[in-house]
């Protein structure tokens, strides 16, 4: 093979494989990382804001993956089945739905157009905060809701849609500010059991003054699947089951809620007054 032959080769396949790697890079770079304890930033916060949002309290979403999202993950991980490892790999990214949520790297702020804008403007809608028509433009009033959002979760009310309010708003379908769980899937465990007096309230200033359009003690929306608890009795966090009304998360605190009382959130304040107060079995799962 002569000199001009063996260069002529060498440059044809160098220049495939740069094609290949071109075609299949974005693919490799595109894979997330896994997340485990001591990671840390925007990935960490969406995976505990949806821990959270499914009632695996795992405290502040602070970007940082410590002792508490590590107990939260396994627990998870156990009652869906999974590997309780405590390493957030592809399997249960996909059970906790993080790939359907708004992407970290969308930034989706007034003016912006297009699919993304339709997610999020349906998932607005779907949680109370209407915007609109999901037409795919986000104008003044999609901006508008947003803001109300961030408000009620604490986050900074600038109207832009980042990481942390797109890990606050969820998937799409689900109301995931509702901490619920599925009781015919998840396996609870033992549980304890109480008989405790509960009344009800909702959202509306009158029910929560002079805290209207605040969020829950925990920084959760307040809305079904919220109960307000005395720590001292049921600790803040806890995931509930309440004969007659369903799952819950024990995530807010009240001056007159003391003692062997717990609170119900309800959607609307006639739904509250309806329940009045009655005396309740409550299993507590710590």
């Amino acid at each position: 093979m002569d000199t001009l032959t063996r260069k002529t080769l060498t440059f044809i396949i160098s220049v495939l494989f740069v094609g290949w790697f071109c075609i299949n890079a974005g693919n490799v770079l595109a894979t997330p990382a896994n997340l485990a304890l001591g990671s840390r930033g925007d990935e960490v916060v969406q995976l505990q804001q949806s821990l959270n949002n499914k009632g695996y309290y795992c405290g502040e979403a602070d970007g940082i993956f410590g002792g508490k999202t590590l107990s939260a993950v396994k627990q998870f991980q156990n009652d869906r089945g999974l590997t309780a490892d405590g390493i957030v790999g592809p399997n249960t990214r996909n059970a906790l739905n993080l790939s359907s949520d708004l992407k970290n790297t969308d930034i989706l702020k007034q003016g912006s157009r297009g699919a993304a804008v339709v997610q999020l403007q349906n998932l607005l809608n779907q949680k109370g905060y209407y915007c609109g028509s999901a037409d795919g433009i986000l104008g003044v009033n999609t901006c508008n809701a947003v803001v109300k959002f961030q408000q009620s979760c604490g986050l900074a009310a600038d109207g832009i849609v980042g990481s942390r309010t797109g890990a606050a708003l969820g998937t799409s379908g689900t109301n995931v500010s509702t901490p619920s769980r599925d009781t015919t899937t998840v396996s609870r465990g033992s549980g304890q059991v109480r008989t405790i007096v509960a009344t009800g309230y909702c959202p509306c200033n009158k029910c929560n003054y002079p805290y209207g359009g605040k969020p829950s003690y925990l920084g959760y929306p307040l809305t079904k699947g919220i109960a307000a608890v005395d720590s001292r009795v049921i600790p803040m966090g806890s995931r509930l089951y309440i004969e007659g009304y369903g799952n819950a998360l024990a995530a807010d605190k009240g001056g007159a809620i003391v003692g062997n009382r717990i609170d119900l959130c309800f959607a609307t304040h006639q739904e509250a007054l309806d329940w009045g107060m009655r005396t309740v079995k409550v299993t507590v799962y710590n």
